[in-house]
């Protein structure tokens, strides 16, 4: 297993700093997620480690080896790409032992190696049929089995799942997530989908413009985003201007702009502006026993979702998204007295310490 570093890394792709000095480790086994829009330098931050590309300024480290300006086959990586890179005139079992050809493995090594795959990726059958003649979800496990029957050090994924659909996506999330902690292998898996970001990471780095935002565990980030765009990014919340007024019982008291209601809130603004960030997850319906943060709202939309009902809530002149069980009967029109307790409430900076 390796343990990778990035010290102080920038790229420059003409005018455009898609990378700008960033810093971050990955533990030895670890599955560690870079997320961040489209076009934000996620990518290529995965292609700095895979060796695709060289960056202008810093290092990339492999346990305490500079691999900066080795070669891809010298840092004992392997990637699996998006469009997944098949050979569409090879058989399953050639584009599996493709790599191991360039290496000059012996062939009798090549097909035990092979066979192994087959039965970890469950493709055990298909060896003689074509790209083309399999489904989106065997042709990424013959991309993924083509990665890991080199044995890497580093296993790095850049968005392998966005071809499939909803439901595939979700059970090779997964098998990917079991594969990675049965080979132990440390993985680097970009993607813009923070549903998969928060379901399969030890941890998460978040880039936006190139930079580094925030890096922690999915639940740091969910439960305590450092700016507003890592709050607004990973997973849905409601965000209203706020002004902390005063402190009480260990919270700061909150003026939530357009809610027309005081409210005791975690914060990370002592005094003045702020924005305050409410999960809709965070509210539930208000009982007799609940004496703070309370207020009345009235229900605009209702959307059953299965595991939950998804409301938008009409408080003042804010409206909120609000999620309760899915056994809760509630109609358009309702008056609903709410509760959200003064932990699930943030108020982060106006200007939301955003790196940009």
């Amino acid at each position: 297993m390796t343990r990778i570093r990035l010290d102080n890394v920038t790229k420059v792709f003409g005018n455009v700093v898609a990378v700008d000095h960033v810093s971050f480790e990955i533990e030895e086994g670890e599955f560690f997620t870079i997320i961040g829009p489209s076009g934000h330098g996620k990518t290529t931050v995965l292609r700095i480690i895979a060796g695709f590309e060289i960056p202008e300024e810093g290092h990339v480290y492999f346990d305490d080896r500079d691999v900066t300006f080795l070669k891809p086959y010298e840092r004992g990586t392997a990637m699996v790409f998006q469009n997944y890179a098949l050979w569409p005139h090879m058989t399953v079992y050639d584009n599996i032992a493709y790599g191991l050809r360039l290496r000059k493995v012996p062939e009798e090594e090549i097909r035990k190696k092979v066979r192994w795959a087959l039965e970890l990726l469950d493709l055990e059958g298909t060896e003689n049929r074509y790209p083309l003649q399999l489904s989106g979800g065997q042709q990424q496990r013959v991309a993924l089995a083509r990665a890991l029957v080199v044995e890497p050090n580093v296993l790095l994924l850049d968005e392998p799942l966005s071809n499939l659909d909803a439901k595939l996506r979700v059970e090779m999330r997964e098998e990917l997530k079991r594969l990675q902690r049965r080979l132990g292998i440390t993985t680097v898996y970009v993607t813009h989908d923070q549903v998969e970001a928060l379901s399969m990471s030890d941890r998460i780095a978040v880039i936006y413009k190139g930079r580094l935002q925030q890096v922690g565990t999915p639940e740091e980030l969910y439960y305590r985003p450092r700016n507003l765009f890592v709050a607004g990014f990973l997973g849905r919340s409601n965000m209203l201007k706020a002004r902390v007024v005063g402190h009480r019982n260990g919270y700061a008291e909150v003026e939530v702009e357009g809610m027309g209601v005081r409210l005791l809130a975690a914060s990370l603004v002592e005094d003045g502006d702020g924005y305050a960030i409410m999960r809709p997850e965070g509210f539930r319906k208000a009982s007799p026993t609940d004496l703070e943060n309370v207020f009345e709202g009235k229900v605009e939309t209702v959307m059953f979702l299965g595991d939950k009902r998804e409301l938008k809530v009409r408080v003042g002149e804010a409206s909120l998204v609000v999620y309760l069980p899915p056994e809760e009967r509630v109609e358009v029109g309702d008056r609903l007295s709410l509760h959200i307790p003064p932990e699930k409430i943030m108020v982060l900076p106006v200007n939301g310490g955003v790196k940009a």
